[in-house]
């Protein structure tokens, strides 16, 4: 049999998660611990849902209903653009992106460093033009400076969905078929994603 082989296509865009992974102050760190370890191991890990590469979904913020275990998957499945902002702006405004290349429903954000993000009026005009998905490789949608999370009000606030935490520093600007589903956790307002690419 004949399989479709996706070896050298895959690229993946999460961050590996560990107990030296860094989180937001106040979350949980990522803990783990043996249950067992004789002829079976068994662990134990405790952590927030925010922790390396995932989802935010607009219960976050408290937008619509609670549970990533309603969210449509194929919000998540398809084709994306990976695209890097043209400035060094902190908070990135509608002329700081090639405007004429948003094509997709998913724009994932390669940033020029961390902390870099969007500004309200930037994720207000993605959703006009059919954006849902907006992923970054920075730990969040907003910038450094911003702590009211202004992108974030207005991103949930649409029914948007947040992929934060990429790992884009090998992949370069144009489309892929993005892979990043959720866990199936009821009740829980984000979750950890291995998120890939195929070329």
């Amino acid at each position: 049999m004949r399989e479709r082989s996706y070896q050298n296509r895959i690229i993946d865009i999460s961050r590996y998660v560990s107990t030296e992974t860094p989180v937001y102050p106040g979350d949980t760190a990522f803990q783990k611990r043996w249950l067992t370890q004789d002829d079976v191991y068994t662990s134990e890990v405790m952590f927030t849902p925010h922790v390396g590469t995932h989802i935010d979904a607009p219960w976050h913020f408290g937008y619509g209903s609670c549970g990533m275990e309603n969210v449509p998957l194929d919000l998540f499945v398809g084709p994306c653009q990976v695209i890097t902002p043209l400035t060094n702006h902190e908070v990135l405004a509608k002329e700081d992106i090639d405007s004429k290349v948003i094509m997709t429903t998913r724009i994932l954000f390669a940033m020029k460093y961390e902390g870099q993000g969007l500004s309200s009026e930037l994720v207000q005009w993605l959703s006009e033009l059919g954006v849902r998905v907006i992923g970054t490789s920075s730990d969040s949608i907003d910038a450094i400076s911003n702590s009211n999370y202004p992108a974030h009000h207005t991103a949930l606030n649409l029914g948007m969905f947040l992929i934060e935490n990429l790992d884009l520093n090998q992949v370069t600007d144009g489309q892929y078929e993005l892979h990043a589903v959720p866990l199936k956790w009821v009740g829980v307002e984000a979750s950890p994603v291995r998120a890939y690419l195929i070329r």
